[in-house]
């Protein structure tokens, strides 16, 4: 109802939509007016009534004071007969002081009269009828008092009668206001309704030199007059028109070659993007070709970076790329081209190299320079790079080729380790493919349960007895056979598996320490190494502390271990998520500790528990005095931090006789016990239990 009112209101023409405001207006004011009149009047009615009443109970209260004091009833049944001449009053009494009633008067209309309804002088005002209270007072003291009930109908009649000379009114001023506004309306909407003609004149016929004549100093005035500057404007802007359609022509032009510049360079970094690298690298092709040089291409992408990006936020992963691109600039011939390929990868493209070695060096260079870290507002972010490079004509004889087989050597040395570099050769090709289809079924493995966990036994070298383990991740495939974790583990960090990988290993990892005591074996803290990128998750602790809780075991039942690199690459991320571990009492370690960036201030703030000696320096106990020295220091070190101290990989008595006589708490290797399925685990627990 109310839509298709407004819809018939939009309808409408100016002229009337003006009318019906003014009626509107017209109407509500009237009523105003009205209401504030009547109300006014009526009130009047009342306090005249009041105030006559109240003149008439004074002579009441004069009359009467005698007939109290002598109790003459019958003078002041006399004194009340005198409101007969008042045909409003129903009923009049005088009480005494004692409230019982001394005389009356009764009207012709009969009244129930209850004489304690008030116990105040006053005026009382019902629907039709008032009571009027007064006290008869006698040298200051109360002798009685006045009660007298009278009627409203005669001030009702009167105020019925006000009403329909208020409606009459109101009625008559709406026709006249109504008349008034027609008569008003027309000298108001005329020069409305030309401006209108004329504007649909104009549009029609483009006739711009026409104009209204202005006769009037108001807003209606005003409009046309702006009208008329506006037809002047439109007339001046088609003189001009052919001039600025020149200019518009000149400046699109300007405006095309500036965006076929941005179009070729990255907007955050300003290095040449993707379209300008694949234009520049087909021409040094074709010039290589005809000088019958080499063109080398490197391919680079920056480690951790996504890590990064993701729990510092994009600005930050922003700033570091630009100062990546500038010091890659700096660092490369200004014959070589430096280009953004997406993301945080990057592309080099080297020309007329000379001597083979000089490749190496670039190389070399381009590593090196981005290992010093990198200071982004209050963080200081290390990252590392491994390089893939192809050659012109050897690896391909275009860019697309030059570029992909690039791409292929790169993870080729992301698989040789971090930092490294690596040239293209035949078969990469098929170990990319192998490494896509290993990545295809990683993901069927997670479904179908492929996975599969060894443990090995850690050995207190005090007690002399079995302490723990650390869970080994396994992968059985089906028609491969076992697949090494150094294979599928890097995969999985790539592809993005790696944490549906490691909850996996959690969750397990917690069935089967389970099942282990409700076979009766005491709680053993199984160590579970968790990646980078993993252990930064705010998930992580809530999903810990659920499983824990799924499987009803103790926080001493588990051990979380993260490498040394990834703590001191990403500690402000790393963090918040490790104390919120040791919030629900879970245990952390450090692993491989010695083999990266050693920095003590990390393990006196870090909420650490376990030191994990690096494999390598163990290998070397008893033969190499400087991995002697290191063994050392780290388990005083430990011990000096209250942690415990873990050594790895021991396979022979001298590395274990030497471990002990240095003080170390736990070895595993090995020279114990090699890795175990759960249930030769239980085996191997058993037996020490009966020893």
């Amino acid at each position: 109802m109310i839509k298709h009112l407004i819809q018939s209101f939009r309808a409408i023409s100016f002229s009337q939509k003006q009318l019906l405001f003014i009626l509107t207006i017209n109407a509500v004011c009237l009523a105003l007016a009205s209401g504030l009149f009547f109300s006014t009047n009526v009130a009047s009615y009342k306090a005249n009534m009041q105030k006559s009443m109240a003149g008439k109970l004074r002579l009441v209260e004069a009359s009467s004071v005698s007939a109290l004091l002598f109790h003459d009833q019958e003078a002041a049944t006399t004194i009340l007969s005198a409101f007969r001449a008042d045909s409003s009053v129903y009923h009049a009494t005088i009480y005494d002081r004692d409230h019982a009633v001394f005389a009356q008067y009764q009207g012709e209309n009969r009244f129930q009269v209850d004489a304690h309804k008030h116990e105040r002088d006053g005026f009382y005002f019902f629907d039709d009828y008032f009571e009027a209270r007064h006290t008869i007072v006698f040298e200051g003291e109360n002798i009685g008092f006045i009660h007298v009930y009278s009627s409203l109908q005669e001030i009702d009649s009167n105020i019925q009668s006000f009403w329909y000379v208020v409606l009459g009114v109101f009625f008559v001023s709406l026709l006249l206001a109504y008349l008034l506004s027609m008569y008003m309306q027309r000298f108001l909407s005329r020069p409305i309704t030309e401006l209108v003609d004329l504007s649909h004149y104009v549009s029609s016929h483009s006739a711009y030199d026409r104009r209204i004549n202005v006769r009037r100093q108001d807003e209606i005035g005003t409009l046309i007059s702006a009208f008329n500057k506006m037809l002047d404007a439109i007339e001046d802007r088609e003189k001009r028109l052919t001039e600025y359609n020149e200019m518009m022509e000149e400046l699109v032009s300007q405006r095309t070659r500036e965006l076929k510049k941005k179009a070729n360079y990255d907007a955050l970094t300003q290095l040449p993007n993707r379209n300008l690298l694949l234009d520049h690298l087909e021409r040094s092709i074709r010039l290589a070709a005809h000088r019958n040089s080499p063109v080398h291409v490197m391919f680079l992408d920056l480690d951790r970076f996504k890590i990064i990006n993701d729990n510092l936020g994009h600005s930050i992963g922003d700033k570091l790329l630009e100062m990546v691109a500038s010091r890659l600039s700096s660092i490369v011939r200004k014959v070589d081209l430096v280009a953004r390929w997406g993301g945080d990868e990057f592309v080099i493209v080297i020309e007329s190299i000379k001597k083979p070695e000089d490749v190496v060096t670039i190389a070399s260079n381009v590593i090196n320079s981005l290992q010093d870290p990198f200071a982004v507002g209050e963080n200081l972010l290390h990252v590392s790079t491994c390089v893939g490079i192809s050659r012109y004509p050897e690896d391909g004889t275009d860019g697309d080729t030059l570029l992909r087989h690039a791409d292929m050597s790169m993870y080729e040395a992301k698989r040789q380790g971090a930092g490294r570099f690596s040239f293209f050769e035949s078969d990469m090709q098929q170990r990319s493919i192998e490494r896509m289809q290993i990545e295809v079924d990683l993901r069927t493995a997670l479904e179908q349960g492929q996975f599969h966990l060894v443990y090995q036994p850690k050995y207190h070298l005090q007690q002399s007895t079995i302490v723990g383990a650390e869970a080994l991740l396994r992968w059985n495939h089906p028609q491969k056979g076992e697949i090494s974790p150094s294979v599928f583990i890097p995969i999985a960090e790539e592809a993005g598996l790696i944490k549906q990988v490691g909850l996996w290993v959690l969750e397990e990892v917690c069935r089967q320490n389970r099942a282990w005591q409700l076979a009766g074996y005491p709680p053993l803290c199984v160590a579970v190494n968790i990646s980078a990128s993993h252990i930064i998750s705010k998930n992580l602790p809530k999903a810990v502390a659920a499983l824990l809780e799924k499987y009803q075991l103790s926080a001493d039942c588990l051990e979380i271990e993260i490498t040394e690199n990834s703590l001191i690459e990403i500690s402000d991320e790393i963090f918040e998520v490790l104390t919120e571990l040791r919030k629900h009492q879970v245990r952390v370690a450090i692993d491989d500790f010695g083999a990266g960036f050693s920095c003590l201030r990390y393990l006196c703030e870090f909420p650490v528990d376990t030191l994990k000696i690096d494999g390598s320096f163990v290998e070397g106990l008893c033969q190499n005095k400087s991995h002697d020295g290191v063994v050392r220091s780290t388990v005083a070190l430990g011990h000096s931090l209250g942690m415990q101290v873990v050594a790895e990989c021991v396979e022979t008595r001298q590395q274990f006789d030497f471990l002990q006589q240095v003080g170390c708490d736990i070895l595993q290797g090995y020279f114990y016990s090699e890795p175990l399925s759960a249930d030769q685990l239980a085996v191997k627990l058993n037996n020490a239990l009966d020893a």
